[in-house]
């Protein structure tokens, strides 16, 4: 498929067309996440087939749009997708088969070995819906202008995990696995609460950290300093993500 944005300029500008085709780049994600993460595997770990990647994608949402796994799924990889929300679990269950679909919430509360019940707060947009019910107010008090809309969302009872249990009963460690944390409001904290075991083979960790709760620039240097302390540095920031690599592929010489 044609990049038709180039191609209208080109004509505008009464330029030649290029002898070679300028392809479409397809994403799935809000801000090109996910040719971002495809990027990095392809120059870091040129020999990995896209099949011999994994991913957990927890608070997977729409299984196809603003997703940052369906790109990686499309192309024959294969993972675990956690999702609370019926609406968004349901879609998910029906596009994308060869996934593992966990219906549940993950907490940073919940201790190992266990399952604890919850409160999923549902606003209008089923995308904000999240175990912290004080980061949706606030999200349309910012937004939105809105007052009162926690009073007016649905109240699910959803079972809560702890995350390494998650990660060690679900997914395949042995293949370099993309993990994606956008569980709105709670993401950083659900960062803090990885234990070392199931972090070795993570390359990639894509978080929305929902700066405008915790506090801005002093909290994203502090999660900064987490993360490279952890092994992880900054890879890209978008509008929305920030991506994290495994510090010591950055430092690799081929």
């Amino acid at each position: 498929m044609k990049n038709e944005l180039v191609y209208q300029q080109i004509e505008k500008q009464g330029l030649a067309k290029p002898d070679i085709e300028v392809p479409h780049p397809i994403t799935y994600s809000q801000d090109l996440e996910d040719r971002m993460i495809g990027a990095f595997f392809s120059a870091r770990f040129r020999q990995l087939f896209q099949k011999d990647l994994t991913y957990c994608d927890i608070g997977s949402n729409h299984p196809i749009a603003t997703n940052n796994t369906y790109y990686f799924y499309k192309l024959g990889a294969h993972g675990v997708l956690v999702e609370p929300n019926p609406v968004f679990a349901d879609m998910t269950q029906q596009t994308r088969p060869k996934d593992t679909l966990v219906r549940a919430a993950i907490s940073p509360s919940v201790k190992p070995g266990e399952t604890q019940i919850m409160q999923l707060t549902v606003p209008e947009h089923n995308e904000l819906a999240s175990l912290n019910a004080e980061f949706v107010g606030e999200w349309y008090r910012r937004f939105k202008r809105q007052e009162g809309v926690v009073d007016q969302a649905r109240q699910i009872d959803v079972d809560t995990l702890n995350i390494n249990d998650l990660l060690q009963d679900n997914v395949d460690l042995e293949k370099p696995c993309i993990l994606d944390i956008d569980v709105e409001g709670i993401d950083y904290e659900l960062f803090q609460s990885l234990n070392t075991a199931v972090m070795s083979n993570i390359q990639v960790i894509i978080i929305e950290l929902s700066a405008f709760i915790h506090g801005g620039k002093a909290f994203e240097e502090k999660v900064f300093t987490e993360f490279y302390a952890r092994g992880y540095t900054l890879y890209a920031k978008t509008r929305i993500n920030h991506i994290f690599v495994k510090s010591a592929t950055l430092v690799q010489v081929d």
